[in-house]
């Protein structure tokens, strides 16, 4: 939840990151259904980071959570 606030409201895509990337490990480990939500997020973050030219930052956030991303 943090993640979507400050994403959607607080406008802070680092963080955002950092607390999806968080609960998609959780969701993940715990075979949840939202995990399918923070990965729609996770995307989300993607578009604006990349289009801001951040795409080094965010995979750094998501290699610190422990996340591939190819």
């Amino acid at each position: 939840g943090i993640g979507q606030v400050y994403y959607d409201h607080l406008k802070d895509n680092e963080k955002a990151l950092d607390y999806i990337a968080k609960a998609y490990t959780i969701y993940t480990t715990q075979k949840s259904p939202y995990r399918s939500d923070a990965e729609a997020i996770i995307g989300y973050v993607y578009k604006k980071m990349k289009d801001e030219g951040k795409t080094d930052k965010f995979k750094e956030i998501l290699k610190k959570n422990n996340i591939q991303f190819d």
